[in-house]
């Protein structure tokens, strides 16, 4: 395969992938200003809707795990279309429901749907890439996350206004149906089960560690800000939904319009230490959100916490997929730990911002947890101190097509600290035969995944 098509065929993997988590995130933030009142509508209270939307991350737990220890093995295209075809079926589900129990099998399917789309849509990603542009196919695709999350919810209470509760469901449903079919991911060979769990050898490197605290860090606190900001606006401001929404609003714009050059940095930039800056550009911005007395002041400074937030999310995925290649294998698994942890991220900030808020005004509140970001940026600067980056390779053509017959490149493998291996690839080797050349790293034979 030529460079060029090599380039065409990456372009089509961050297309599908694209399309995949649009629909995702057009039906996720879709339900936000309908499935409420409808369950209200159902004689349900408060918990019973509590429980409705936690069904959803429940299921999107379970099966991310389940799927990040098969994805390897299995293939990804494959499991993508199945997540998509049960994202379409969750929203019929939607659409169909009279009763409460219904809507709580439509939620947990689409949770479920939801974790099969995001870990292996991301693994595709992170496997088909070049090294040198996965930082600009992981923002794009995130970019595409945060249209869906603009769209969803005008689109859908429009349609609920004009034709009732079902109709934007049933809208999505095809949307979603369509990009189920567009997928043109071309298939990805199954990658044999290393015989190194290669997510146990990540979790022993300092930098993979380093990549877990900073996303769950900023998952907390851009969580923990949901739920608090919204009522300081409306008891310090009066602002009414609609002002909210714009405000959040803009910081959802930001991010869409940030990351595909925070992408491009991670990959022009490999030694930049984006994560302990998004951390601090949090920290810097987070103190301020209750001064503004306008809600165009707050939506500023939202805007600097989405650029803070950006430079540790698209970073943090580049990073990841960077350092799979260096271990030889298991992307799905290794993302599967990554959206574990940004769900326990999401988890943790509403909880412990809430209880905090029962205590301390939100003004100390905001300002600890600047302190508490900004010693997080020092914990993952230390850790990323003591370990060193996989070396930056330059693009390389696509391998997974069977016709290509170009010399493959063995990644030198993560190390926890210290050096980097750089064993050669060719010639003899004191304790076993020579190495063909395009073999594999020395101990993984067999078993590893090269672009």
């Amino acid at each position: 395969m030529s460079l060029a098509a090599a380039r065409r065929s990456s372009a089509l993997v961050v297309a599908a992938v694209s399309v995949a988590l649009f629909a995702d995130s057009l039906l996720y933030s879709a339900v936000v200003p309908v499935l409420p009142g409808y369950a209200e509508r159902l004689g349900v209270g408060p918990l019973g809707i509590g429980t409705l939307f936690a069904s959803y991350a429940v299921t999107l737990v379970a099966a991310t795990v389940a799927v990040g220890r098969m994805g390897d093995r299995v293939g990804r295209r494959g499991p993508l279309v199945v997540g998509m075809l049960g994202v379409t079926g969750a929203t019929l589900l939607f659409a169909s429901a009279t009763t409460y129990p219904q809507l709580v099998v439509a939620r947990s399917l689409q949770g479920a749907a939801a974790g099969v789309v995001w870990t292996v849509g991301v693994a595709l990603v992170a496997h088909r890439l070049p090294p040198d542009r996965v930082g600009l196919g992981m923002g794009v695709v995130m970019a595409s996350m945060s249209a869906g999350l603009l769209v969803g919810p005008p689109l859908a209470g429009i349609l609920a206004t004009a034709h009732g509760f079902r109709a934007p469901f049933l809208v999505c449903a095809g949307l979603v149906a369509l990009c189920a079919l567009a997928q043109l991911a071309p298939a990805s060979a199954p990658v044999p089960s290393p015989a190194r769990t290669p997510v146990r050898e990540l979790l022993g490197a300092p930098r993979f560690r380093a990549t877990l605290a900073a996303v769950v860090l900023a998952a907390a606190v851009l969580s923990m800000l949901e739920p608090l900001l919204p009522l300081d606006l409306a008891s310090r401001l009066d602002a009414t939904p609609a002002v909210v929404g714009l405000v959040f609003g803009a910081a959802t714009l930001a991010h869409l319009v940030v990351s595909p050059a925070v992408g491009s940095l991670a990959d022009r930039r490999p030694t930049f230490p984006a994560l302990p800056a998004g951390l601090l550009v949090m920290a810097a911005a987070v103190p301020f959100a209750t001064v503004p007395g306008s809600g165009i002041g707050v939506a500023g400074v939202l805007v600097v916490v989405a650029l803070g937030y950006s430079l540790v999310l698209i970073p943090g995925l580049s990073r990841v997929a960077l350092d799979v290649r260096a271990t030889g294998g298991g992307y799905a698994a290794a993302c599967a730990v990554f959206n574990v942890t940004y769900a326990a991220g999401m988890a943790i900030g509403p909880f412990v911002g809430g209880a905090a808020a029962d205590r301390v005004p939100l003004p100390g509140l905001f300002a600890a947890t600047a302190v508490v970001l900004a010693l997080g940026a020092l914990l993952v600067h230390r850790l990323d101190a003591r370990s060193r980056p996989p070396v930056a390779l330059p693009a390389i053509p696509d391998e997974t097509d069977p016709h290509h017959e170009g010399t493959r490149t063995a990644l030198p493998r993560l190390t926890h600290g210290g050096p980097i291996d750089r064993t050669p690839t060719t010639g003899p080797r004191p304790d076993r035969s020579p190495v063909p050349p395009g073999d594999v790293t020395p101990d993984r034979a067999d078993t590893s995944t090269t672009h």
